[in-house]
């Protein structure tokens, strides 16, 4: 019961939320800190996505594959950095994980 209640608490947040902008008043101002906070949320949610699969995918045990999504995650992040492309980068880290899959590391 404790778990349906969590499910439902978790989704009244979520529609609160969301609904505070579209019902607020026109005139209402947000305050400045939240916008400030608000521009990094995008660059908060990606990582959070993208590392638990990285690091704790189900293939444990296989370390070589593990150690290949590693390498293209690292790969992917360095073109990221250096050329600030978003289809480079999924190119990049796509490119890198199929080449060290097609290398017998076993």
């Amino acid at each position: 019961m404790s778990l349906w209640l969590i499910i439902i608490g978790m989704g009244l947040v979520t529609f609160a939320t969301r609904a505070s902008f579209i019902f607020l008043p026109p005139h209402t101002r947000i305050p400045k800190g939240l916008q400030r906070s608000l521009k990094y949320v995008a660059a908060a949610v990606l990582p959070a996505l993208i590392v638990p699969d990285v690091l704790f995918h189900g293939n444990a045990g296989n370390l070589p594959f593990e150690a290949a999504r590693l390498v293209a995650a690292l790969i992917a992040t360095l073109v990221a950095w250096r050329t600030q492309n978003m289809l480079a980068t999924i190119a990049a880290g796509m490119a890198t994980l199929f080449l060290l899959k097609l290398l017998p590391l076993q």
